[in-house]
């Protein structure tokens, strides 16, 4: 609803049970005539010549205004005096001086009206209304789905279109926010545009600037000449959110925690705080294929007392079947959020971290292998002068798998894991199923063995003695 301006006052008279609402009317002659024209939406008469433009400023829906014509000294009026003239609409008078001795003189009457045109709004309600334009990404380009699926269409309509001729319509609005489609795609709009072309724009609001406070944002078009305007006041609208886990001592970055519920805490921007929303809220792995989940249900979302935390059920790891390739392996959760059937959304992605391990897999080298150390020779004359030579033959890598409790939500899955580690650690795994390549990922193997077996490898220290016990512990240790 435009906000009426007070400064003209409001009369009610009741008549027939009917109210009747007056306002004081604007005036302005010049040589031949004085005009009063008497509108809630018209602030000021422009004069140039023969022609009188009201000044239009849409604040309701009152589509006419009451016009009184009356001639100047020495001229007799020969048209109407008394007429109603439709917002938009032009009319003629006509004087003769009072003698009637001179020609006919004549001139106009113009209400130029500009009309900012959005959705269902009318005048009553484009300026208070909360219209809500939501958050656009665009760093892809404007035709970017993200961008394209948040503009919001808007009309601007001028009347008469083609008198005054040369007006044009002067627009403002925040840097960037409004769109203009051309035959080469969507464009920043132009700040002006003729009279007798703006009706054929097509104009997109687009978001670009989360707004502070609600309405805070103007799309103001106005007649160049006649001062006419309309306004629109929007807010541009975003919603972002995070989600934490429970036991936030052990939350890193962005990880969950496996089979711990979380909570959504959401922040809105540009909204009014009185508003009441409609939050829709889903989580769901980033890729799909051979996902398994054993525990067999759908992450689910509960309202608490704040309508802007969210309460999350159990959080489950989903890993990818081991027959394939290995469980550690994990993808994203992708969760969002739509805020009033999207009129804004938000994405956010997490790991989901394991807090414990239900099995591991311990590799090794056989201790039935013997391995040999050559004697300590020097190799210089300052730190680190000797080395010794450590021989590893016929070393055979083993495994051990060592298995926790049963109890925990991925046991199953766990064991059949390091079973799978262990195969690789053993060479057992082909190279398109992850081959040997992975079995870096194995915990408890040892670092030496793996790395060296069957090459040759040295020790340095300052003294053979020194040496020789760093390659006896080096054997021992593997």
């Amino acid at each position: 609803m435009k906000i009426v301006h007070f400064c003209r006052m409001l009369l009610s008279v009741v008549l027939f049970g009917f109210p009747i609402y007056a306002y004081s009317a604007v005036t302005a002659q010049n040589d031949y005539v004085e005009i009063s024209i008497d509108s809630i939406n018209v602030d000021s008469i422009i004069v140039q010549d023969n022609v009188f433009y009201g000044s239009v400023y849409l604040k309701n829906d009152e589509q006419y205004a009451k016009i009184h014509v009356q001639a100047c000294h020495g001229y007799k009026l020969i048209s109407s005096s008394d007429f109603m003239l439709a917002l938009g609409g032009s009319c003629i008078y006509r004087v003769q001086t009072a003698d009637g001795r001179e020609d006919i003189e004549e001139g106009e009457i113009i209400l130029p009206k500009v009309d900012i045109q959005y959705g269902e709004l009318t005048e009553l309600t484009e300026e208070t209304t909360n219209v809500y334009v939501g958050y656009a990404s665009c760093v892809n380009g404007y035709e970017s789905e993200p961008c394209r699926q948040r503009l919001r269409p808007v009309s601007i309509a001028v009347s008469p279109k083609d008198k005054p001729a040369g007006s044009c319509i002067a627009l403002s609005f925040p840097d960037g926010q409004l769109l203009e489609e051309t035959a080469d795609g969507l464009q920043p709009a132009e700040q002006s545009y003729p009279i007798t072309e703006i009706a054929s724009k097509k104009f997109f609001l687009h978001g670009h600037s989360p707004s502070s406070a609600p309405r805070d944002c103007t799309l103001k078009a106005v007649h160049s000449l006649s001062e006419s305007k309309d306004l629109l006041c929007y807010s541009v609208v975003h919603a972002t959110f995070e989600v934490v886990s429970d036991n936030f001592s052990v939350r890193e970055d962005d990880c969950l925690i496996d089979n711990c519920p979380a909570i959504v805490k959401i922040k809105l921007q540009g909204f009014d705080s009185s508003d009441r929303h409609i939050f829709s809220l889903k989580a769901e792995p980033m890729e799909k294929e051979n996902i398994v989940n054993k525990c067999g249900t759908n992450i689910a979302f509960f309202p608490t007392d704040d309508p802007l935390v969210w309460r999350i059920s159990k959080i489950y790891w989903y890993g990818i079947s081991p027959n394939y390739c290995c469980y550690f392996n994990r993808f994203r959760y992708i969760f969002s959020l739509q805020v009033d059937n999207n009129i804004c959304d938000s994405t956010s992605s997490y790991f989901v971290k394991m807090e414990k391990r239900a099995a591991d897999m311990i590799g090794g080298i056989s201790r039935n292998y013997a391995s040999v150390y050559s004697n300590p020779q020097k190799v210089s004359d300052g730190a680190n002068g000797y080395r010794c030579q450590i021989i590893f033959r016929d070393l055979i890598k083993t495994t051990n798998i060592v298995m926790g409790a049963l109890s925990d939500q991925y046991a199953e899955e766990a064991l059949e894991e390091e079973l799978f580690h262990a195969k690789q650690w053993l060479g057992e795994v082909s190279l398109d199923e992850g081959g040997q390549g992975d079995c870096g990922t194995a915990e408890g193997v040892c670092f030496f063995a793996k790395t060296h077996v069957g090459e040759t490898f040295y020790v340095y220290g300052d003294s053979p003695m020194e040496v020789k016990n760093r390659a006896v512990l080096k054997i021992v240790e593997c």
